[in-house]
């Protein structure tokens, strides 16, 4: 079974959050994922999204929403992106903790690659699963 995909582009703004959260919430619910899975996953879709467009600098923020089976996977990239990357403390920030606690697996990019990649699995069982995006 292939994938269902979501891609959008929206202003990179807070009020453009919401957008984000609502699809991601359900793109989850959709692929049947219970009811605290599916506000973990806008939270987490929230908290990478709100680190993107932190200090004003990105026009446009991208999501590709994919999920398959019991797993959502979500990526998301600031153009331009933010002008530190990877933000300063962010093994001790907010976001970092929000995202270590509700994904099953995360990644930032790296350098001019600014990406965070999330992945999500219906039922957390603390395993990692298959990282492949």
């Amino acid at each position: 079974m292939s994938p269902d995909v979501i891609r959008l582009v929206v202003p990179a703004r807070r009020d453009s959050l919401s957008v984000l959260r609502t699809i991601a919430g359900n793109s989850a619910r959709l692929s049947g994922f219970g009811y605290d899975r599916v506000e973990e996953a806008r939270l987490a879709v929230n908290e990478a999204a709100a680190v993107l467009v932190a200090d004003g600098r990105s026009s446009s923020l991208r999501c590709e929403l994919s999920s398959e089976s019991t797993r959502l996977r979500v990526e998301l990239t600031a153009e331009p992106g933010p002008s530190q990357w990877p933000p300063p403390d962010w093994p001790n920030s907010l976001e970092h903790a929000v995202l270590s606690t509700v994904t099953n697996w995360y990644e930032l990019g790296i350098g001019n690659d600014t990406r965070i990649r999330i992945l999500l699995s219906q039922d957390d069982d603390g395993t990692e699963g298959d990282r492949r995006f």
